[in-house]
């Protein structure tokens, strides 16, 4: 006989399941803003608008190097950075499909998991 939603642990182990993704978006959300987030607020998006890094509150070089190579971020002459709008929109897409994807693919995982439980425990109770 399978205790709870099938997975052995009963109804606390269902409900981990639901309120441990929400956890990690709340701290995720809770996290300071990053380089991309502090340019947009200093209206740095364009090189006329372009910004030290120290005007923008950014203690390390090192935290732009994966926008840079991925050409989100701009470097000009004399230090000065911006963030090219168009290639953060495209970046932002870029994610929220991926994000959409893994969602679907462990929503799929779950209801298969889920049917192969239900499924063989309805068979057994009727025959």
């Amino acid at each position: 006989m399978t205790q709870g939603f099938g997975f052995g642990g009963g109804m606390g182990m269902g409900l981990g399941m639901i309120i441990m993704p929400i956890s990690i978006i709340l701290m995720i959300r809770r996290q300071p803003p990053g380089p991309l987030k502090l340019m947009l607020r200093a209206g740095a998006t364009s090189p006329a608008m372009a910004r030290k890094l120290t005007t923008l509150g950014i203690a390390r070089p090192s935290m732009l190097s994966a926008d840079l190579k991925r050409g989100t971020i701009i470097r000009l002459e004399g230090g000065r950075y911006y963030l090219d709008q168009s290639a953060y929109r495209r970046s932002r897409w870029r994610q929220a499909i991926i994000i959409a994807f893994v969602i679907s693919a462990g929503t799929a995982l779950v209801v298969a998991m889920l049917l192969e439980v239900i499924i063989p425990s309805m068979t057994d109770a009727t025959g």
